[in-house]
């Protein structure tokens, strides 16, 4: 009776179009800041630009009234520092340290 493309069922093709309003930023492609500068944005919404020419990416940021703020980003491969193992002295080496220090002090008399 509901087949996959049976466009008498009722419900067939809700949700399909479904538009999140909260969902604001996008990556778009552009030549250079000044490319970056005249796309459009929407007033109260966010723009990630990749640059197609640099290792940068731009931000545009539209507040409410329509003025626009460009953050300029340099885009570099991440690589994780090398993590040292902390190092430790046995309790020996400890109590040696101890014993050099408290023979420097001063006698009481």
């Amino acid at each position: 009776m509901y087949g996959i493309n049976n466009t008498s069922n009722p419900y067939f093709g809700q949700g399909q179009n479904y538009y999140n309003p909260y969902m604001t930023t996008n990556i778009i492609y552009v030549n250079g800041i000044e490319d970056a500068k005249s796309r459009p944005v929407n007033p109260g919404c966010e723009l990630l630009m990749a640059d197609n020419e640099k290792p940068l990416m731009y931000k545009k940021v539209v507040d409410n009234t329509g003025h626009f703020e460009m953050k300029i980003y340099d885009v570099a491969v991440h690589q994780e520092e090398e993590v040292k193992p902390v190092e430790y002295i046995s309790r020996e080496e400890f109590e040696e340290v101890i014993k050099k220090l408290t023979d420097k002090l001063p006698k009481e008399e």
